[in-house]
């Protein structure tokens, strides 16, 4: 019965079974939406990785555009202060992505970071390239 308990939960929950956690001792804000961070994950181990955050996609520090700078700048601000009020950071990575980077979820207690910066810019123009419809 126990089997088919924890089979019944891997097969309705997959992305549990393949995250990793750890808690952050140590950050530094790179841009809106990736932080540079160690990561202790247990028995004197940490890591030093760049954790992009997951369903989330601030303006970009290095663009031409600079209307797009000035909305990063404000991104990177933002989030550099919302980790700094924190006690406790803790990471929960889901894949890496195609720059080699962790995409994950950030957490302060039951607070989720990345919800938190999407409600915060929800009202910052889109200014990601549109395809030519042909």
């Amino acid at each position: 019965m126990q089997k088919i308990i924890i089979a019944f939960f891997i097969c309705v929950f997959p992305a549990l079974s393949f995250t990793h956690e750890g808690t952050i001792t140590d950050y530094r804000v790179v841009d809106g939406d990736t932080i540079q961070c160690d990561i202790d994950i247990g028995w004197e181990l940490s890591v030093r990785t760049y954790i992009r955050m997951a369903r989330y996609n601030s303006p970009e520090l290095r663009s031409r555009n600079k209307r797009e700078r000035m909305f990063a700048k404000r991104s990177k601000v933002k989030l550099k202060k919302i980790l700094d009020s924190m006690d406790k950071i803790k990471i929960v990575s889901l894949k890496r992505g195609k720059y080699g980077r962790w995409i994950g979820d950030i957490y302060n207690g039951l607070i989720n970071v990345n919800n938190k910066m999407i409600l915060y810019e929800k009202d910052y123009p889109d200014f990601r390239k549109k395809k030519k419809s042909k």
